[in-house]
């Protein structure tokens, strides 16, 4: 029998029991305490963190909770990723790639969308102040999910919703196994050189996290969607700074534009046809988010004159859902691009290539 403090062989305080126990409980009383605060995810997938919170709270937190060794390494090796994301952050970034699932987000400006796509499957637990349930927030810095509410009442965000059921309703109808957010490849794309740090940090922080909450992330910076591939001019939003710039555009008379001194720059031009041509494989499912300041209107028109829409889903059995907002005529300066589309009959004939087609009006719900 071994004695605390003492040593079984020479009769020497042996004080490392004691050290361990003492280690263990701190361990334990930490990891009780995270659970209010910000819960790293395992190694199976984010959202098994979040149902874990109920298994912890309904346990001792030690005894029954046969993982929780698991479950501390795996929470260790997430806070080791500052300094693994710090020494990899000259690594270039990455790039474009098929996958057989993809979110394609038109108009990234800060890269909120990814974040949205993340939390669209992590569950809402907890209310405000109002009573009204708020959505887990994923970090896309750290990796970290916590209770954080969104800004603004959590049932007007259109995305995660949008995303959630768009993914459900893919699998209902699949034979494969089902796929989640961490299946998908995600790729952005913004014209703005302002936002190239922020989202090439993004890609940079969510690309080497272990485990991955997406299968890929891709930023297109300094591009812009058009009718045509190759070099397009871009005009800047320089007035609105707390919405993050959001009226740059393609079209000079946008009214963001000309708010203040008129800014053009020259950026690279990606036509929807070829990004769906050189990100979307075979038999799966692609969801397009479209909000491009007046854009919009060219760039469906390129892809429904290429029949990408069509040979996507007739001939390589790909699930297309597009979610988009279509600008005012007083927001972009003009009610041409509105009257090409509706006597091109646009709408009618992306529904017909079989592609569940939605429109939003923004600001009010919120993307």
């Amino acid at each position: 029998m071994v004695v605390i403090g003492k040593s079984s062989r020479r009769g020497k305080c042996d004080y490392r029991p004691l050290i361990i126990l003492f280690f263990s409980l701190c361990c334990a009383l930490f990891v009780v305490h995270k659970k209010d605060k910000y819960l790293y995810y395992d190694n199976s997938s984010i959202r098994k963190s979040i149902e874990n919170i109920g298994q912890i709270s309904g346990s001792d937190g030690f005894h029954e909770y046969s993982s929780n060794s698991e479950q501390v390494q795996a929470w260790r090796k997430s806070m080791e990723q500052t300094d693994t994301i710090s020494k990899k952050a000259q690594i270039a970034v990455t790039h474009l790639r098929k996958c057989q699932h993809v979110m394609i987000d038109l108009g990234s400006n800060i890269g909120d969308a990814v974040h949205k796509f993340i939390d669209s499957f992590l569950p809402p637990t907890g209310v405000n102040k109002a009573g009204e349930p708020f959505q887990y927030f994923f970090n896309t810095t750290t990796g970290g999910v916590g209770p954080d509410s969104y800004d603004h009442k959590p049932y007007l965000y259109v995305l995660p919703k949008w995303v959630k059921e768009k993914i459900n309703e893919y699998n209902s109808k699949s034979r494969r196994k089902p796929v989640y957010p961490e299946d998908y490849c995600f790729f952005g794309v913004e014209g703005n050189p302002y936002f190239k740090p922020i989202l090439q940090e993004m890609e940079i922080n969510i690309q080497h996290m272990i485990p991955r909450p997406l299968k890929h992330l891709h930023f297109l910076t300094e591009h812009v969607c058009s009718a045509v591939d190759g070099p397009s001019e871009f005009y800047l939003d320089t007035t609105n700074k707390h919405q993050n710039f959001w009226g740059s555009s393609i079209l000079k008379s946008h009214i963001d534009v000309n708010k203040g001194e008129l800014t053009k720059i020259e950026v690279m031009g990606i036509s929807l046809s070829s990004l769906l041509e050189q990100t979307v494989s075979a038999g799966g499912h692609v969801m397009i988010k479209i909000d491009i300041e007046g854009a919009e209107y060219e760039l469906l028109t390129e892809a429904i004159n290429s029949n990408i829409f069509c040979k996507l889903v007739n001939d390589k059995d790909v699930t297309v859902d597009i979610l988009s907002e279509f600008h005012h005529d007083s927001t972009i300066g003009s009610d041409q691009p509105r009257k090409k589309w509706e006597a091109f009959k646009g709408e009618e004939s992306i529904k017909g290539c079989g592609v569940d087609y939605e429109v939003v009006n923004l600001p009010l719900p919120i993307w």
